[in-house]
């Protein structure tokens, strides 16, 4: 979870690449889910 923090803080939130930043944040969530 430490990870996905930096991530959000090191990207811009704006509404440009917000779409792409869930989507990755939710992709990366599933491996987290499947491999812990």
């Amino acid at each position: 979870m430490e990870t996905l923090r930096k991530k959000l803080y090191e990207e811009k939130w704006n509404y440009k690449n917000r779409d792409a930043l869930i989507d990755k944040l939710q992709k990366e969530s599933y491996d987290i889910i499947i491999i812990g």
